[in-house]
């Protein structure tokens, strides 16, 4: 069974309501999103309550974690135990899916459930408040759903270098996975392997990286699976870019020098969010932040699949043309707007 610890927020209706519907912020609801995908019950963490149950009807208040003393966090994270003792969890058959700040898991909530004998997860662990934003707006369906797939599904590998490697089970369970954006973890990847994986694989980032030339054989499993890019011209090489890889780790949560879209979005907002650019042509970390969470909360993206790779690229000119979009400067006329634009890109050059 897995168990969603959704932890409250600030911003809140100013009357009582159901604890799911009283916290109002972009970041609860991609939160409480989340959890009702890929968890099979959740709760609310409370500051003041503790364990809320989402149907319960909860008045409006003013209390936080943040700022409290060690004692008072841990006083608190005793008090969560003890309620979810109460509620006849079986402990060891249990994942525990945090969604909360370090203030609510790490003076004693974390601890306290694993030495109960559950397995806890915290999705999000490690990201700024901006950059959970952009997580939860961009992943929730897909990667909610992936938590709960099973890991046994293996048909046969997508491509020759995967099918002669030990990592052809993981080429499988990728070529079988509906969505487009797939996110695992160390253990669930062990387990559709059936094996450990190496500990370079959790020392080395380096690992993980695409690798086309070489003995990397567990690049081969996942490179092979889901390629969407555009043959490159003139010289017909075949893109290892996927529109999932380009969206998500470009365009929604990489820098100014890795996706002209958001230099374009830092240059427009740099004074109305404060951005503070930085050496090399980004934005220092809060401020990719905050371009990131903005980018979650306006960006909507429609996909239209073309089964002609070597076509792509003209596709999307004569598209570009023919809805002449504002913030394009390739295959568009000049203009006023455009000129504007690209002075202000210069301002922040990306080498």
């Amino acid at each position: 069974m897995r168990v969603g610890l959704v932890g409250c927020v600030k911003t809140k209706l100013d009357h009582a309501a159901p604890a799911q519907d009283l916290y109002v912020s972009t970041l609860f609801r991609g939160r409480r999103a989340f959890v009702e995908v890929s968890c099979d019950q959740w709760f609310v963490l409370s500051a003041k309550h503790g364990v809320v149950s989402p149907a319960e009807i909860v008045e409006p208040y003013e209390e936080t974690l943040n700022g409290k003393p060690l004692d008072a966090k841990r006083s608190w994270a005793a008090s969560v135990l003890q309620q979810l003792d109460g509620n006849d969890i079986g402990f060891t058959d249990t994942v525990f899916e945090i969604h909360a700040g370090a203030e609510y898991r790490d003076f004693g909530l974390v601890d306290g459930l694993q030495s109960r004998g559950a397995t806890v997860q915290v999705p999000a662990a490690h990201l700024g408040q901006g950059e959970q934003l952009a997580f939860y707006a961009g992943r929730s369906a897909v990667t909610a759903q992936t938590l709960r797939r099973p890991t046994t599904v293996t048909p046969a590998p997508s491509s020759p270098g995967a099918a002669r490697s030990s990592y052809a089970p993981l080429a499988g369970y990728l070529q079988a996975a509906e969505p487009s954006f797939v996110q695992l973890s160390f253990p669930q990847i062990e387990r559709i392997l059936s094996r450990p994986l190496p500990a370079s694989a959790r020392r080395h980032r380096a690992w993980w990286s695409n690798e086309s030339r070489g003995t990397h054989s567990q690049a081969a499993a996942w490179m092979g699976v889901g390629q969407a890019g555009a043959t490159q011209w003139p010289s017909g090489k075949r893109s290892q870019a996927t529109l999932a890889s380009r969206i998500g780790q470009q365009h929604i949560r990489g820098n100014t020098r890795s996706s002209t879209f958001r230099l374009t979005i830092s240059v427009l907002l740099l004074n109305r969010l404060g951005l503070v650019p930085a050496n090399g042509g980004k934005l220092d970390p809060r401020s990719n932040g905050l371009v990131s969470g903005w980018i979650a909360e306006h960006l909507r993206v429609v996909i239209a699949p073309l089964d002609d790779r070597d076509r792509l690229g003209a596709v999307e000119a004569e598209v570009v043309a023919q809805l002449d979009p504002p913030l394009n400067l390739g295959h568009c006329l000049p203009s006023e707007a455009r000129t504007r634009l690209t002075a202000l890109r210069r301002s922040l050059p990306r080498r």
